[in-house]
């Protein structure tokens, strides 16, 4: 099974945004904010808090439904790895759609993943 995770703008249309994950079946949940950077909630498109807060519970989530590694080392390997991929893709204008949306998908993580296993391996 596919999903994705989406960003997009709060109901007061300023300041953090909301989190969900979107599956193929056309369920939707919220993302539970894990992170411990920004007080203000997530946020998108630039290095900060909230992008790293986002990045860290997008990864955390992943890791826990994909049991690509076991529960004891998804906090690790989460806190290890949440700042390159707020720099990958939480904070990339290129991850963002006119609406203010932000949308990852899974494959597209696992992919990501599997990449920087590599690189740490050479």
């Amino acid at each position: 099974m596919n999903w994705t995770y989406e960003a997009k703008q709060n109901d007061t249309g300023v300041g953090a945004i909301e989190g969900q994950i979107m599956f193929e079946d056309g369920s939707v949940e919220v993302l539970s904010n894990l992170g411990y950077h920004s007080p203000e909630g997530f946020q998108i498109g630039y290095g900060g808090s909230g992008p790293a807060d986002f990045a860290y519970s997008i990864l955390m989530d992943f890791l826990l439904r994909t049991k690509i590694c076991s529960a004891i080392n998804v906090s690790g390997k989460t806190e290890s790895l949440h700042q390159q991929f707020k720099n990958d893709f939480i904070a990339k204008e290129k991850y963002r759609n006119p609406n203010y949306y932000l949308v990852i998908n899974s494959k597209t993580i696992n992919e990501w993943l599997r990449k920087q296993e590599e690189e740490n391996e050479n």
